[in-house]
């Protein structure tokens, strides 16, 4: 039996919420949508929650000021600027535990701000020194916060957290590739899946990465995942360098040029050359921008896409259990080669109404030996 369905809270804390127990177990409610193709929202944004100077402050040259979102897992902040010319300022961002980052000269010329990574917890402190008279600084807050989850499963939902695979260690090696995309929308943070492709690429959605204003927000995450005690970890965080269309109109594929060549540390997938057929795969997902998940039972294509002459990037159906977040999955046969790209939720009602789909990128092959010949 297939359903569609929003969490009503969705989260650590929120009530009935247990993650090693297959994700996720609440109260449901159902959602008469179409197509589910969306990032997951995971929180809420202040536009200028902070200032700097603060009032009364005066001319000192160094400011302080801390931004506070109580119960948040993450934050995020928007640093923006009016840096008179030549300023020597420098901004210092620093989480609960100490942890800091500094940003100097970037910040000039940059109206629109620049964005951090992501501050684990729910502080941050903001430190500007050497700063002139006339210079200021207006930051905008990201925060994570419980809001509905919108799901596309079969029932029982078998999303299932990576560490329950241990003893797959192939799954477990191949899903080292597969990371979380934090960035930024009007609404706040949101969040798909990626995965490495070579040292430095990384493919996902376009529907989730489509220009270069968004890349500039996004946060690749390595490593983000769940051990058997509860702790959750994220090893490394890549910038988003460059965003690479790929036909996207047809296809709903991008391709992310990441910052410290990844891919060396965590490995890459390669795609499937073969027509796909009726047959068991896996998803390798961060559903709802949660811990790295599998969803492999039940989970098989139900109508293939053979690749015709000339055409590719084709749609196929499967069975697999998704989320919100899940957009941008490498679908994987039983070698652990990427076979689809997992894009769309089933519908309400047609050809579609109790498939999700994935696209066959066999077109990216030939252009990711372009972008990247090594």
């Amino acid at each position: 039996m297939w359903r569609r369905f929003a969490d009503v809270l969705s989260g650590p804390g929120a009530p009935g919420y247990t993650l090693a127990a297959g994700l996720l177990s609440a109260a449901f409610l159902s959602v008469p949508t179409d197509a589910l193709a969306q990032p997951a929202l995971e929180g809420l944004l202040d536009r200028e929650c902070a200032r700097l100077p603060a009032p009364g402050v005066g001319d000192a040259a160094q400011w302080v000021t801390t931004v506070q979102r109580s119960g948040a897992r993450f934050l995020r902040l928007n640093l923006k600027s009016s840096y008179a010319a030549g300023s020597n300022a420098s901004v210092v961002v620093r989480d609960s535990r100490g942890t800091e980052r500094t940003w100097s000269s970037i910040l000039t010329g940059r109206p629109s701000g620049v964005w951090t990574g992501i501050i684990e917890g729910d502080l941050a402190e903001i430190e500007v020194t050497g700063a002139s008279p006339r210079d200021r600084l207006s930051i905008d807050c990201a925060y994570q916060h419980n809001l509905p989850r919108v799901l596309s499963v079969t029932d029982p939902n078998d999303i299932h957290l990576l560490y329950e695979f241990d003893n797959d260690p192939a799954l477990i090696a191949a899903a080292r590739a597969v990371a979380k995309i934090g960035f930024m929308t009007e609404k706040g943070p949101a969040s798909c899946t990626g995965f490495l492709v070579s040292a430095s690429l990384l493919v996902t959605n376009n529907h989730c990465i489509n220009s270069t204003q968004r890349c500039d927000t996004a946060i690749v995450i390595f490593g983000y995942e769940q051990a058997r005690d509860g702790t959750i970890s994220a090893a490394e965080q890549a910038d988003c360098l460059q965003f690479i269309s790929v036909d996207a109109n047809k296809f709903d594929v991008a391709v992310l040029r990441v910052s410290g060549a990844p891919g060396q540390r965590w490995g890459t997938l390669t795609f499937s050359t073969r027509a796909i057929g009726q047959e068991q795969v896996l998803v390798v997902e961060h559903p709802g921008g949660e811990p790295k998940s599998v969803s492999k039972k039940d989970c098989v294509v139900k109508t293939p896409a053979p690749i015709q002459a000339g055409r590719a990037g084709a749609e196929f159906g499967h069975l697999c259990d998704v989320m919100d977040g899940s957009s941008g999955s490498p679908i994987l046969d039983h070698d652990y080669r990427v076979v689809g790209v997992h894009h769309l939720g089933f519908e309400k009602r047609g050809r579609w109404a109790a498939e999700n789909r994935a696209v066959v990128p066999q077109v990216l092959s030939s252009v990711l030996q372009l972008l990247d010949p090594q």
